[in-house]
């Protein structure tokens, strides 16, 4: 796999939490945004994003990435992780933001061994989760 046009695709990303206090945005390549009581929830936490949509970056239909996220759904909830629902989504601005925008439906895991979630998303064929470590984010690798 080459790394490099992922990696900044990555870092050009936002990941957009639910929390149940608001949404936030965390980002691989600076600070949060987001409403005062989110941003307050996550400050200090580990929050791992995780998909199972399009594995190796191969576009899949909506259903096979519906089906797919379903299944990884089911697989945090028998683990007992907690999450948040998020979306990873490619970064616009409001002034030429594009409807055809690159999203994926997402899970925020909260609390929760970066390590272990890594180890999940490798199995649902993903390259990389975004780690939050409370302060920052950053890309993490599923083949490391």
């Amino acid at each position: 796999m080459h790394r490099q046009p992922l990696h900044q695709a990555y870092l050009g990303s936002d990941y957009v939490v639910t929390t149940p206090v608001g949404t936030v945005t965390v980002r691989a390549d600076g600070p949060p945004i987001g409403a005062p009581a989110a941003l307050a929830l996550v400050a200090g936490r580990r929050v791992t994003v995780v998909t199972a949509w399009n594995p190796r970056s191969i576009m899949q239909s909506v259903v096979a990435n519906r089906a797919a996220n379903a299944r990884l759904g089911r697989d945090l909830r028998a683990r007992r992780w907690q999450w948040w629902e998020a979306v990873g989504r490619e970064r616009t601005n409001s002034a030429d933001a594009k409807s055809d925008a690159w999203a994926e439906d997402s899970y925020a895991v909260v609390d929760t061994d970066p390590e272990a979630v890594r180890q999940l998303a490798h199995v649902y064929g993903q390259n990389a989760v975004l780690v939050w470590d409370g302060e920052r984010g950053s890309i993490v690798w599923c083949d490391a």
